[in-house]
């Protein structure tokens, strides 16, 4: 059975992996960005988390490039900033004082992965 850390980790994990909406994923962003409050979330998280935000990430900058480029799509714009500003939030609060998700986001993994 999970540990009620890695319990809670994973059903908001997993949530953000099918968030499709802006606010829906804003909204799992920020229960996510909470938990790394705690160092023992931070500790249980895993590089899917960390994809899956590098993907809110790179759309969301996909999005501001349409919007610099479509009037139409300004009205969408602070939503996306939100979201985005959002993501950093989380990022940084997932590395405080974890060298293992710091690493992750420094040199990726065996897999490529890699944010910055």
């Amino acid at each position: 059975m999970a540990e009620p850390a890695e319990a809670a980790l994973d059903a908001v994990a997993a949530q953000l992996g099918q968030a499709a909406a802006p606010s829906r994923c804003l909204a799992t962003v920020r229960q996510l960005t909470g938990l790394f409050r705690e160092a023992r979330h931070r500790e249980k998280a895993t590089e899917s988390v960390f994809q899956n935000l590098l993907q809110i990430l790179r759309k969301g900058t996909s999005d501001i490039d349409v919007a610099g480029k479509d009037v139409s799509a300004l009205a969408h714009l602070d939503d996306c900033l939100l979201l985005l500003s959002e993501c950093f939030r989380c990022l940084r609060n997932a590395c405080v004082q974890c060298t293992s998700n710091q690493n992750i986001l420094r040199y990726g993994s065996r897999q490529g992965f890699n944010v910055l």
